[in-house]
């Protein structure tokens, strides 16, 4: 790989109703140094301002660095379309997706693209930092201190996988990937909703990754990210689980018993289902307790 090439990296933003806050996410990676940069922002049909901000932006920034391109879907197509419409458009080997509500720390893209590049690992995953909905830091880090997720375990090669496995803990910004791995494990996962279990479960499962625990960007928790409507959060819930016990064969040991008892919630038809859904819970927090200690007792 040439020079030029290992200094470059495709942004994928996307962008959907977040007018007050795509600015702040543009005005980051405009700070990003030393590296080619295209930023691919795709509206994805947005009914405020979200277009004419972009737009505004552009035009105010005619002379940055970053080669910015603007799409417009001309119908609401979802995350997952929008995704891959945006790794399908990029055209550096190094991809990172920023939501348009969240933003990079411009000063450690740098690091992120050299480690990356300079190693054998197929994706970096990052902490992040949690903000709210005016920019101020509530948390630290997005793996300890939201998804109260051991370091121990992510730092380890041996138990990272197992790590998201049985404690989901993926906060938004927080992947640097390979481009030619999407042509290797697939794209997101157009028919989902829980468009991000799917895909790291492949990831996981197909590819090498590593963890960092320099924080690669600011992850913005507002109501918009909580206010799901009952009826959603019971789809969402379900697809999970469904997700889950589709991947417990591609598994082995506690984590191919982990994913596999989310069958036991997917038993409907019969008047225990309730009692099934229940076992399956306490054989999940069971696995975690014996995971968490084979990493506690485990040594480096």
């Amino acid at each position: 790989m040439n020079k030029k090439a290992m200094n470059s990296l495709s942004v994928i933003v996307p962008l959907y109703n977040q007018a007050l806050y795509v600015e702040e996410c543009l005005n980051a990676l405009n700070k990003i140094d030393n590296l080619n940069v295209e930023v691919i922002i795709i509206d994805d049909y947005s009914r405020d301002t979200s277009v004419e901000r972009v737009s505004t932006w552009i035009e105010k920034h005619f002379d940055t660095k970053l080669n910015v391109r603007f799409y417009k879907n001309e119908s609401n197509l979802g995350i997952c379309r929008t995704l891959n419409k945006g790794v399908k458009l990029s055209t550096h080997n190094l991809l990172y997706i920023c939501a348009a509500d969240d933003f990079p720390l411009s000063d450690v893209i740098n690091n992120k693209v050299r480690l990356l590049n300079e190693s054998d690992y197929d994706a970096i995953i990052s902490d992040v930092m949690i903000i709210d909905e005016k920019s101020k830091i509530v948390l630290n880090s997005g793996f300890k201190d939201y998804f109260h997720a051991s370091l121990k375990a992510l730092e380890s090669s041996k138990f990272l996988a197992g790590e998201v496995i049985t404690n989901w803990c993926i906060p938004g910004p927080c992947l640097l990937i390979k481009k030619d791995v999407y042509n290797e494990i697939g794209f997101y996962n157009e028919s989902l909703i829980a468009e991000d279990r799917d895909f790291y479960l492949r990831l996981f499962r197909h590819a090498k990754v590593l963890f960092d625990s320099e924080r690669i960007a600011a992850y913005r928790v507002h109501s918009s990210n909580i206010s799901k409507s009952t009826t959603f959060r019971k789809n969402m819930n379900l697809e999970i689980r469904k997700i889950n016990y589709s991947y417990a064969s591609e598994w082995q040991g506690i984590y191919k018993l982990y994913l596999k008892s989310y069958g036991l919630s997917l038993i409907s038809e019969s008047k225990l289902s309730i009692f099934y859904s229940m076992l399956g819970s306490i054989v999940r927090k069971v696995l975690r307790v014996i995971f968490t200690l084979k990493v506690y007792f485990s040594h480096g």
